[in-house]
């Protein structure tokens, strides 16, 4: 796309801020009002909604903590009255809850403060590129077959139960030459749709309607994969389709969204993941207990819970500065990680405190545990030398709840550091057990 054509685009875009610093509001007012064609203010998302209402702006760019209603709110508002409307989300938080809120309620963009203008106007330029090729369809019927071949979305056409038509975007989104091409090396579009193994989706043409029927008036995420290529060259496209039983016609369009379902899946690790030690963080440990819970009363398959702690970690903060203490953690955690079992979830709980979730019963868990005291009471660490920690474990029980398992497994790490620091505790309701 040139650059007079990027221009015009973005000339014919109207956006919506809603943001209630009325610096920033002016400052962005100002900044879009040199690039887009029209631009509207609101100052608190209930205002926003209003403006949305009134003029059907074709962007909505939003802060998050505002008064009357916040910008998630006003965006899940937005979303219940337009499914499609880009959306983007601007704070100077990075707050996991925030973004995990942000995916489940479909926010397309999700900025920090302070915001790259050539980001910001690159994502525009996108937006506006999918809206004025959107417009273009809904506006020259007439002229349909020469859209369709020169639409950046890829075209199929299956008239009474064959491929009739691929558009040449989609011949070159799944590297094929020609329809010649695709006829002579596949039997139908199914072979191109595949699971996140890589295996076929669909048996046949005919289940794959019967699937799409299923999903009437809604859009479908497929995957496809050319042949003979591995896995991490899978792209994700968004498939829109219209069924005309009638006529036993059935016209799907393929949207690559490869792009969008990797930063929204970026996101999600973020969201999961602890910044410092790049382990699951807490809300996200605390999210997979509660599932595995409802699991476990299910199979009546027991599990465990092992918390552990650095002894006097304070200590070496106080001596050789937090920055020190932030490399000790991440040291342990790559000696833990090394010995743990490749299903156990190994989480960063808080501070230096540390819960592993595992399969193994009491006797095994005690026995992991005991093994990771052992490597981290023996390993030399970087300028500080030696740390020990402490263990205490709790296993599941059918009355138990995350909040009961957790207290458990709290009174057990706090009887280990009571008894002396360095050992390990079992917690048993009648008394803890402790392992040394």
């Amino acid at each position: 796309m040139g650059k007079d054509d990027y221009t015009q685009l973005l000339t014919a875009l109207s956006i919506l801020i809603v943001d209630d610093d009325p610096a920033i509001l002016e400052g962005m007012k100002r900044l879009l009002a040199r690039v887009v064609g029209t631009v509207y203010a609101a100052t608190n998302g209930q205002e926003g909604i209003e403006c949305f209402n009134a003029y059907k702006p074709d962007v909505v760019i939003s802060d998050i903590r505002m008064p009357v209603m916040d910008g998630l709110e006003m965006a899940r508002v937005i979303r219940e009255l337009s499914s499609d409307h880009p959306i983007a989300i601007i704070s100077a938080h990075d707050d996991t809850r925030l973004l995990l809120k942000s995916i489940d309620i479909g926010i397309d963009k999700y900025l920090l403060k302070p915001v790259r203008t050539d980001l910001l106007i690159r994502w525009l330029g996108q937006v506006a590129h999918q809206i004025s090729m959107k417009n273009k369809i809904n506006i020259q019927v007439e002229n349909i077959h020469f859209i369709i071949d020169h639409n950046p979305d890829g075209i199929c056409l299956v008239d009474d139960g064959e491929i009739s038509y691929l558009n040449p975007t989609l011949l070159r989104l799944f590297h094929l030459d020609s329809f010649d091409d695709f006829d002579k090396s596949r039997d139908c579009i199914c072979d191109l749709i595949v699971n996140d193994d890589g295996s076929r989706r669909f048996a046949d043409l005919s289940e794959m309607e019967a699937s799409l029927a299923q999903y009437q008036g809604k859009d479908m995420l497929v995957k496809s994969l050319s042949r003979g290529a591995p896995l991490d060259e899978m792209r994700a496209y968004n498939l829109c389709f219209k069924l005309y039983p009638q006529i036993r016609r059935t016209i799907l369009i393929f949207t690559d969204i490869t792009a969008i379902v990797k930063e929204r899946s970026m996101l999600k690790v973020q969201a999961n993941t602890d910044t410092l030690t790049n382990i699951s963080n807490r809300l996200h440990f605390d999210r997979l207990l509660e599932q595995k819970i409802a699991s476990s009363r299910r199979e009546d398959r027991p599990f465990s819970l092992i918390m552990f702690d650095i002894d006097d970690f304070k200590r070496v903060n106080d001596i050789y500065g937090h920055l020190m203490g932030d490399k000790i953690l991440v040291e342990l955690t790559k000696a833990v990680s090394s010995i743990i079992r490749k299903g156990d979830l190994f989480a960063r709980w808080g501070g230096e405190e540390f819960v592993i979730l595992t399969q193994l019963d009491t006797n095994n868990s005690a026995l992991l545990a005991e093994k990771l005291a052992e490597v981290i009471r023996t390993h030399i660490f970087d300028t500080v030398g030696k740390i020990t920690c402490s263990f205490g474990i709790s296993t599941f029980e059918k009355e138990d709840t995350a909040e009961t398992l957790l207290e458990k497994v709290d009174r057990a790490l706090y009887s280990a550091k009571g008894l002396g620091k360095d050992r390990v505790q079992v917690y048993m309701a009648s008394s803890n057990t402790d392992l040394g």
